[in-house]
């Protein structure tokens, strides 16, 4: 459980045998590349490879056809296939130009079918008109206008003299239309147009498919629909068979255009002088081996394969190994950053004390059980990450509801209560055991940042920060002493205050110029000390604000305790307001609302506490994902 060991791997050859190395060697699945120019930045002859992609029009195509034709884009083994390169292009555009013929022909039977639905939709409106449409259509002067207008409009021009020769006839009528026409002149053709759209007439056109009476027409346009419907049947079974006879081959060739490209696209990491390449990466450690034998068969490259401190300003990957019980909360870890290289993995213990602190806030059997229920749904059958992390803390929360004898609210369901944080008497006492638990935590934090400083050998962090030796000094020395003062009435000597508790904080001030004289550097006093002196005065009154605020952050779980048996106890009240018993379907009810409301605050609460109290003191979380260069065919 921690971060994997890396290895530098350095890559160089001549440049006609890049894409053997890239197609062999870098893209199963391992190799994370960085920029040359990171690495020969100040030699000159090095220059970064710039060459368009000539794979990139085909590929893009191959990736058209399969999107437009809702194929799904897969890998399909392609090492039988034995097409060049413009074997391969000339595949993609015959398919692209068949695939157009069969689905431009499902397209215009398609927009015909629509066409000819919308003229039945607009004549079954007018069955009642009895007129012949070719003669209506046919008149010299006179124009007709169909459509469905507001009844209330109707009304208005039904009832106003000033409209007389602008009439509606309705043919039809539902609730909020009439249908129907107008008849007007050819020469107030567009003024009657103004004039009906102010009373929001929607017209409908009757297009040219229409002939003879609306019933005559309604029979002849669904025959003709019917016909349409059978070729655009008949279409699209022709696009299907096609895919039937060649999606295999297509997806052959949609993979192997997929790998072209995306290899020949890792040359944008690489530098070249003269006719040579270089490029370099990282390597998982335990990969290495099998890396560098695949160089056996290339005898013009050289790998050359270095350690992580031979890399003096490229910080490798973080690749985190988690076992398969803490693997889900790296989703909140990647939250907050993944760690740096030489950093502690802060995973494991991110799972154990946020799934401890969740199960004492949240403690009751019955409804971590069903928050474990949830969990295990969304773990198995959504292959959700959050799934794994609500089974885990409802097993929790099921552990701490047993002690508390606690199930669904009930407090007695159980023979026995180990610990009987619910009674009003042990109130201070769960409060001060949250605050120790907040205590532990820091210091195991403490301890977690001397770990981080030593492996990053940084003497300001491990030794005179406000979470190294000299912080840690301090805050124990403090504690105790607050122990001596107020459980065994004891006061601290003089001498142990200065040596512990004064020089600690001294050291913590000091920490820039000590850091320096420590490392040997020529500029390690302040230039100017008045300045110096201020900036520590502020920094050692954070450091110290930080110290009480952090514990006494920790009393909020022992809060969420109490407040999680006040809220049941509300519930128990409003379900026993009828006075017989408790009302079962209340009971249900408050604990959904309970699950609901207090469960979410207490998981937001509890990585709160992990963000800001715990990683805060030990975590930088500033690492850069492990990514290795793989052909991505979905």
């Amino acid at each position: 459980m921690a971060v994997a060991k890396m290895k530098l791997v350095n890559i160089v050859g001549r440049l006609k045998d890049f894409d053997n190395v890239v197609q062999q060697c870098c893209i199963r699945g391992d190799f994370h590349p960085e920029m040359s120019s990171l690495a020969v930045q100040d030699i000159e002859e090095f220059v970064p490879i710039e060459e368009s992609n000539p794979y990139e029009r085909s590929t893009q195509s191959a990736v058209d056809i399969g999107v437009h034709s809702d194929i799904q884009l897969r890998y399909s083994n392609f090492d039988r296939l034995n097409m060049s390169f413009e074997e391969l292009s000339q595949y993609i555009d015959k398919s692209e130009h068949e695939l157009s013929v069969l689905n431009g022909r499902v397209g215009k039977l398609s927009s015909t079918s629509a066409r000819l639905e919308q003229v039945l939709t607009s004549l079954s409106h007018l069955k009642n008109f009895g007129i012949n449409l070719d003669e209506l259509f046919g008149c010299k002067y006179i124009v007709f206008k169909f459509g469905r207008l507001p009844k209330e409009s109707y009304i208005k021009i039904s009832n106003d003299d000033e409209y007389d020769n602008r009439l509606f006839f309705p043919l039809e009528e539902d609730e909020l239309y009439f249908w129907g026409f107008y008849v007007v002149k050819k020469s107030d053709e567009q003024e009657s147009e103004e004039f009906y759209a102010s009373l929001y007439f929607e017209r409908i056109d009757i297009i040219e498919e229409a002939h003879g009476k609306p019933g005559e027409a309604q029979a002849e346009i669904s025959n003709q629909l019917k016909t349409v419907y059978a070729d655009l049947d008949a279409a699209k079974a022709a696009v299907k068979k096609y895919w039937s006879e060649n999606e295999e081959t297509y997806l052959k060739v949609y993979s192997n255009l997929r790998y072209l490209h995306d290899s020949f696209d890792i040359r944008r990491y690489a530098a070249k002088h003269d006719n040579n390449f270089y490029i370099f990466g990282w390597v998982p450690e335990s990969e290495i081996n099998l890396f560098e034998n695949q160089f056996a068969n290339l005898p013009g490259v050289d790998c050359i394969v270095e350690n992580t401190d031979d890399a003096e300003n490229i910080a490798p990957p973080t690749s985190l190994i988690n076992n398969r019980l803490v693997k889900p909360f790296e989703m909140f870890v990647g939250m907050y950053g993944l760690p740096v290289y030489n950093e502690i993995d802060p995973t494991p213990f991110l799972a154990l004390t946020y799934s401890i602190i969740f199960g004492i806030m949240f403690g009751d059997l019955g409804q971590g059980a069903i928050i474990f229920a949830l969990g295990l749904y969304l773990w198995f059958s959504r292959k959700m990450p959050l799934g794994g992390i609500l089974y885990r803390i409802g097993i929790s929360s099921m552990i701490f509801g047993t002690l508390y004898n606690s199930v669904f609210g009930f407090e007695n369901m159980l023979p026995f209560t180990i610990l009987p944080v619910h009674r009003n008497e042990n109130t201070v006492l769960v409060l001060g055991v949250t605050i120790g638990l907040g205590i532990l935590l820091i210091l195991i934090c403490m301890v977690f940042n001397i770990i981080n400083g030593i492996r990053q050998k940084k003497v300001e962090k491990y030794l005179f920060s406000q979470n190294g030796f000299s912080g840690m000094i301090f805050y124990v020395t403090l504690l105790l002493s607050c122990v001596f003062a107020v459980v065994l009435k004891k006061s601290v000597s003089p001498f142990i205050i200065v040596l512990l508790i004064v020089v600690p904080l001294l050291l913590i001030a000091l920490k820039e110029p000590l850091s320096g004289l420590i490392r040997h550097e020529k500029d390690w006093k302040p230039k100017n000390i008045f300045e110096f002196a201020i900036s520590a005065f502020f920094e050692l009154f954070e450091a110290l604000l930080s110290f009480a605020t952090n514990t006494i952050s920790f009393v909020r779980v022992g809060a969420y305790i109490l407040s999680h048996m006040g809220m049941m106890i509300a519930i128990f009240a409003l379900a026993s307001l009828g006075g017989h018993g408790n009302n079962i379907i209340v009971l249900i009810i408050g604990n959904i609302f309970v699950m609901v409301l207090e469960g979410f605050v207490v998981a937001i609460q509890g990585i709160r506490l992990q963000y800001y109290e715990v990683f805060s003191r030990f975590y930088e979380g500033t690492g850069k994902e492990y990514a290795p260069v793989k052909i991505h065919y979905e």
